[in-house]
């Protein structure tokens, strides 16, 4: 079961570097990230925009920022 999620995350890890735009900033992806979730937060404290789309960006930049972190211990 180990070796299957291993294999999981190598492959995760594998296809988010090929990601054409990405590859360009590839020591920043995990700030941009954070950024990210830092200004969704700030919207959302000041109630700037739908709920609804700030929880869909707080959730693709969690993901986001889950996957460049994955693909930096993998290297």
């Amino acid at each position: 079961m180990k070796d299957v999620i291993g294999t999981i995350f190598s492959f995760l890890s594998v296809a988010f570097d090929k990601i054409p735009m990405l590859s360009k900033f590839k020591g920043y992806r995990s700030v941009l990230g954070l950024v990210g979730l830092a200004v969704v937060m700030v919207l959302q404290q000041l109630g700037v925009g739908s709920e609804e789309l700030l929880g869909y960006l707080n959730i693709g930049f969690l993901a986001f920022t889950g996957l460049s972190l994955n693909a930096k211990a993998n290297e």
